[in-house]
């Protein structure tokens, strides 16, 4: 054989390639795609946060007000506790999946809208996960509206919500009570 002539090869021997290089590319395609869907999971669950008040002011934005690098965005949670009483304020509007407040006996949660909008796509719980018997307060107040899907109040224990003059709550779906 010399150079630049041409091979003939058999249709079965063409058909055996060109069916092992669709299987790889097919396999391929797929793993991609799972790769993708596993992303998109672990991306969805989000990250618990904590207030601590430890910035120089109360700030939403201000990454040394919770116990974890950054803040609070779309996909996580939003959690105040404590024995002191809490004031966060919007300093934007502000996207999470779930706000909590008066966990572990935090008795007031104050949330300045500052006209800003929060929206707590999931749900918004009052006294989440608290096992003892400590009446909570939280005031939503500022002039904006802080929203969502679901607003509980998991315990039998006594929770006053006050809203502010010109503040709204909107509750898309469900308001639970004990």
């Amino acid at each position: 054989m010399l150079f630049g002539d041409t091979v003939k090869t058999s249709a079965l021997f063409q058909n055996t390639i060109s069916s092992f290089f669709l299987k790889r590319a097919r396999t391929v395609k797929y793993c991609a795609v799972f790769a993708v869907y596993v992303l998109s999971a672990i991306g969805a669950w989000g990250t618990d946060y904590t207030w601590t008040g430890g910035g120089t002011d109360s700030n939403w934005t201000t990454e040394n007000n919770w116990d974890i690098s950054g803040y609070p965005r779309t996909g996580d949670t939003a959690i105040f506790e404590g024995d002191e009483p809490v004031t966060v304020v919007l300093d934007g509007n502000i996207t999470i999946s779930t706000i909590k407040t008066g966990t572990e006996g935090a008795n007031k949660v104050t949330i300045d809208t500052k006209g800003h909008t929060l929206t707590a796509s999931s749900s918004f719980i009052v006294n989440a996960e608290f096992t003892g018997s400590s009446d909570t307060n939280t005031v939503i107040t500022g002039g904006g509206s802080v929203e969502t899907k679901t607003f509980d109040f998991p315990d039998k224990n006594t929770h006053n919500v006050t809203i502010g003059s010109g503040t709204t709550l909107k509750i898309s779906e469900t308001l639970y009570g004990n």
